[in-house]
C-alpha cells in the first residue's frame, strides 16, 4: 500500500511540473522555431528537438526504472517470490494464441 501511495505521489509531483514547466517548453519552442527560420530545414528543428527531448527523457526514465527493477530484485526474497510466481502463472495459463499476440507486439 505504501508502494502504491508513494508511486501516486510521484506521479502527482510529475504532473504538477509538467504543469509548472510547460508553458516555458513551449516558449522556448516558439523561440527556437523563429530562431530557424533561417535554415533551410527550419519547420524540422522544433520537431527534431521535441522528439530528442522525449529520447533523452525516455532513456533517463527507463535507465532509472532498470536501477530501481535490479536493485528490487537483488535485495528482495520477496520481490523474487512475486516475480518466480507471476511467470508460473504465465508459463501455465500460455496459449498459442497468446503467444502469436505477444510475439507479434514484440516484433
Amino acid at each position: 500500500m505504501i508502494f502504491i501511495a508513494g508511486y501516486l505521489a510521484v506521479l502527482l509531483l510529475l504532473y504538477l511540473v509538467i504543469l509548472g514547466v510547460g508553458p516555458l517548453i513551449e516558449r522556448a519552442l516558439a523561440r527556437s522555431a523563429n530562431w530557424t527560420a533561417r535554415f533551410r530545414y527550419h519547420d524540422y528543428l522544433p520537431v527534431f528537438v521535441v522528439l530528442a527531448a522525449g529520447l533523452a527523457a525516455t532513456a533517463m526514465g527507463g535507465d532509472g526504472f532498470m536501477d530501481i527493477a535490479e536493485r528490487l530484485h537483488q535485495e528482495s526474497s520477496s520481490m523474487h517470490q512475486v516475480d518466480s510466481a507471476v511467470h508460473s502463472w504465465a508459463h501455465e495459463t500460455r496459449s498459442d494464441g497468446s503467444t502469436t499476440f505477444f510475439t507479434i507486439m514484440t516484433l
